[in-house]
């Protein structure tokens, strides 16, 4: 989702997607051996532990859908100055993995790729692609046949992290894999004649799975200009918790199975949380400790592990992901005139003097009927605002913070409803900064009612009304 989880976004048709609708499992061979050294370091570690690094890997567990990582630039949530790039570049930092010996390899849809589309991803509107596969070879996506890929140009060594560029103008693609030089190609579609919208990251196709994973960091997208490279868009995943999946903002809805991890930290081999608690432990998404995927559809959260008020008892039940029917989230729904539904969570430790929070929350335009929703923190885990410590403000159309007044609410950012959008919440002292979808707002105040927080809550609607539904997801700290 957004933070969301290992699997998310919505499912898009195999014609769309190159690695998806050619037939490439033929132009597979054995796979390599596995990344032992050029991967140890990766971990996905429980909450509190730390890293030294945050990247993102995109795997395909789906015979329906590709692993993916999509930029469009046109799409306003990336908050690119550019809506299209003639000639261009985009640099990016990639591992070619395998850590999931479990996996049954069927020697089809072992392919990453990195793909330049026109105005949309569909496959006459290719601009370029660079192909590696598991046997380290380098290939790129051709001018001929639908188009089809080349022999092998070159050879990398997978599980070893390798710096690629990719350079686009006039007709014409090059890339570097390593310290090697291709190009330039000619673009693979003639019809592809507008510039450069769409960039994806893909790992795997839509009828395959495959036990290999791609990693990815530092990824960047230049205009190149007689005056030198202008950075368009960039990402170092540094901004997210750790189990983030990048399904939303900065990201194209498109994007799928794309899950922040880190490296450099220490791996805790702890069992997954048992069925209902929704914590996963060692699991390999578990560094969300909330992510609800170990729940039933229908069910309600565990009431030993978190409070529920109001008519929360009834209408906060685990439901479909709204952006992604293979995941769940936590729906929240104002049913009653008498009380607002309230799920929230208390510190494990007590009042905490500074800490973060994070969660994601999903509006959809037929939830949203004029009431906001909110992410609380205080010494109420039931969100009573005589004992609020901060709050985040979930407007139709903004996120807002409310000010230490405790009446005043500051827009932070607008956002876009039917998409997940993430939400961190750090203090010091009072102290507050709130991120969203990787944007900092520093320097704000809390209300600081009742002192430092010892609870963190999600709500939506009032009191007085019903019909406000909201979502909420992948709930993060090593406070819980």
């Amino acid at each position: 989702m957004k933070i969301s989880k290992s699997v998310i976004a919505v499912a898009v048709s195999s014609v769309l997607l190159f690695g998806c609708d050619f037939d490439v499992g033929s132009e597979n061979n054995a796979p390599a051996n596995s990344n032992e050294s050029g991967n140890a370091g990766v971990t996905v570690p429980n909450p509190g532990q730390p890293v030294a690094n945050k990247l993102v890997q995109i795997t395909d567990t789906s015979t329906t859908d590709t692993g993916e990582l999509r930029v469009k630039l046109a799409d306003k949530s990336t908050a690119a100055v550019l809506p299209s790039i003639a000639k261009g570049k985009i640099t990016v930092d990639l591992t070619y993995v395998n850590d999931d010996p479990n996996q049954v390899d069927d020697g089809s849809g072992n392919y990453a790729y990195i793909t330049l589309y026109g105005d949309d991803a569909k496959n006459d509107n290719l601009i370029g692609e660079v192909v590696l596969n598991n046997n380290g070879d380098v290939l790129y996506r051709t001018n001929q046949g639908k188009p089809d890929l080349s022999n092998s140009v070159g050879h990398f060594e997978p599980g070893k992290q390798i710096p690629v560029e990719v350079t686009w103008d006039n007709g014409e693609y090059s890339f570097k894999v390593g310290d090697d030089s291709y190009g330039p190609f000619p673009y693979s579609k003639e019809k592809a004649t507008v510039p450069v919208q769409v960039i994806a990251i893909k790992m795997g196709d839509n009828s395959h799975t495959t036990p290999f994973k791609l990693t990815a960091d530092n990824f960047k997208v230049y205009n190149v200009t007689d005056a030198g490279d202008e950075e368009i868009f960039t990402d170092t995943f540094e901004s997210y918790s750790l189990g983030h999946v990048l399904s939303g903002a900065p990201y194209n809805t498109n994007s799928n199975e794309a899950v922040v991890i880190g490296e450099g930290g220490t791996t805790d081999s702890g069992s997954a949380g048992s069925a209902g608690s929704g914590n996963t432990g060692g699991a390999a998404t578990g560094t969300v400790t909330e992510n609800f995927e170990n729940y039933a559809v229908g069910d309600a959260v565990d009431a030993a592990v978190y409070t529920i008020k109001g008519d929360a008892t009834a209408t906060a039940l685990i439901t479909v992901d709204p952006a992604n029917a293979n995941g769940k989230a936590l729906q929240i729904k104002d049913s009653s005139t008498a009380a607002k539904p309230v799920v929230g969570r208390e510190f494990a430790n007590g009042a905490a003097d500074s800490g973060s929070v994070s969660a994601s929350f999903y509006v959809s335009d037929t939830g949203y009927i004029g009431k906001s929703s909110y992410l609380y923190l205080g010494t109420d885990a039931g969100a009573s605002s005589k004992q609020r410590f901060t709050e985040v403000v979930i407007g139709g159309d903004s996120v807002k913070f409310r000010e230490a007044d405790g009446s005043t609410q500051t827009v932070l950012q607008d956002y876009t409803r039917d998409t997940w959008v993430n939400v961190t919440i750090s203090w010091k002292g009072t102290d507050v900064t709130v991120t969203v979808d990787g944007t900092e707002y520093k320097g704000k105040v809390a209300q600081n009612v009742t002192g430092a927080p010892t609870a963190f809550a999600m709500y939506g609607g009032d009191n007085s009304s019903t019909g406000t539904v909201t979502y909420f997801d992948n709930v993060n700290s090593d406070l819980f």
